[in-house]
């Protein structure tokens, strides 16, 4: 009975169903993009020795006529949310993909796709950004490890051995801080060990949020980003 009742149902509404099942099948299949939302989405290129990138996402070009050379970023650019999106970094101006993986970006918030590492090693990080602004007389900045030089957890240090975040995984991000815009100085280290590298950074600015990439392949480099 419950099959007769069910043949009856997709008799009756045949033509509404196909309709309904092609829309689904083309959305939930490659990129499974939710049409009813927007994101926003900021392009990092942390690739030690890689050609300026353009960026694709669900087959659409994001970038537009701005390539993203290594330590720089994009503003945040408005974009499709959705599960399974499939994200390419493309050598400037080619079809030839330097990377690429799946992101899932949820409506409404706000996100930072990264392209580290090189050779075998080339993939993407997709991270979710806070963008609260800090206190008046504060700058707010995280931390974010994708450094194939350092391939363990690190802490990371001002110049007057103040801890700002520790243990810090490969391959993942600090949470945001609140600090003295005057910083200038970081110091890096494998976690639980001395042996630190100084690097510098440009002066922050308050009320302003940064990222600060620990990047390179071939030696440790730190790229400083501004989300506002």
């Amino acid at each position: 009975m419950k099959t007769k009742k069910r043949s009856m149902k997709i008799f009756l509404n045949g033509a509404f169903i196909l309709a309904i099942s092609a829309l689904t099948i083309s959305c939930s299949k490659e990129n499974d993009i939710d049409v009813g939302g927007n994101t926003n989405i900021k392009i990092i290129n942390a690739s030690q020795g890689s050609n300026d990138q353009d960026f694709y996402l669900a087959n659409n070009k994001i970038t537009g006529d701005q390539a993203v050379a290594f330590g720089s970023a994009t503003d945040y650019i408005m974009t499709t949310a959705g599960d399974n999106l499939t994200a390419e970094f493309k050598n400037i101006g080619t079809e030839n993909i330097y990377a690429s993986g799946e992101v899932n970006l949820e409506r409404d918030l706000h996100y930072s796709i990264v392209l580290a590492g090189s050779g075998e090693n080339t993939r993407i990080v997709s991270i979710d950004d806070n963008i609260e602004e800090p206190a008046n007389d504060r700058a707010k900045i995280r931390f974010i490890h994708v450094s194939d030089v350092l391939p363990e957890a690190v802490d990371i240090y001002t110049s007057a051995g103040v801890v700002l975040a520790s243990n810090v995984a490969y391959n993942s991000v600090s949470s945001f801080i609140e600090i003295d815009p005057s910083i200038t100085a970081l110091r890096i280290a494998p976690t639980g060990t001395s042996d630190y590298k100084d690097v510098s950074v440009t002066a922050f600015a308050p009320e302003k949020i940064y990222s600060i990439i620990i990047a390179g392949s071939g030696d440790v480099q730190t790229r400083q980003i501004s989300h506002n």
